[in-house]
């Protein structure tokens, strides 16, 4: 069965309202045809703001787990609980720094976007993006000096490997004058 949206970004609204993911229906979303396929039978009575035979039941936000993006990969909806974000104090040295607290066990940060900035005047740097203080380099971004730096959105987040770890950043180079910032969730 297909059901007809009027924007795509009103599912996103209902997704993010999601309260009981535990009874899940698989969707794929047609941005080129403003629909959703859903894998349930024909009998059920889906329209836009509902999702089961009895329409006043379930919110679509009730009853979707998972939405498959038209390339394939899932596309999740976010507890706004499990939403995490940092920022460091100026980073002048090559020592690590906190990023992201710790999310809690058996739980890693997913960090979908990024950004580091260099106020010095001439030191430019490279900034490391490190599985816990001094750990495995994730990522290593360009910090230019004169406000030079880097914005990265992932397009599938950086996953951290370790669990129940923090998320830092250190300068490769000392003298530079860097402030990183990150956002993304924390998850299984």
């Amino acid at each position: 069965m297909k059901l007809r949206l009027p924007t795509l970004a009103a599912l996103s609204c209902a997704l993010l309202a999601a309260a009981s993911p535990a009874s899940a229906t698989l969707v794929q979303i047609d941005p080129n045809q403003n629909t959703v396929q859903d894998s349930q039978s024909a009998t059920t009575n889906a329209v836009l703001g509902t999702a089961t035979a009895s329409p006043a039941a379930n919110t679509i936000g009730d009853r979707l787990k998972t939405i498959n993006t038209t390339l394939g990969a899932p596309a999740q909806a976010i507890d706004p609980a499990n939403l995490v974000s940092g920022t460091t104090a100026a980073m002048t040295s090559t020592t690590s720094t906190s990023l992201l607290a710790a999310p809690g066990a058996s739980l890693r940060n997913y960090v979908t976007q990024l950004t580091c900035v260099n106020s010095h005047a001439a030191v430019g740097t490279f900034v490391t993006v490190q599985d816990g203080s001094g750990g495995t380099a994730l990522a290593t971004v360009a910090a230019a000096s004169l406000f030079g730096g880097t914005v990265v959105t992932f397009p599938s987040p950086l996953r951290q490997p370790t669990t129940n770890t923090g998320l830092y950043v250190a300068d490769v180079t000392t003298g530079a004058n860097v402030i990183c910032s990150a956002t993304g969730y924390k998850g299984a």
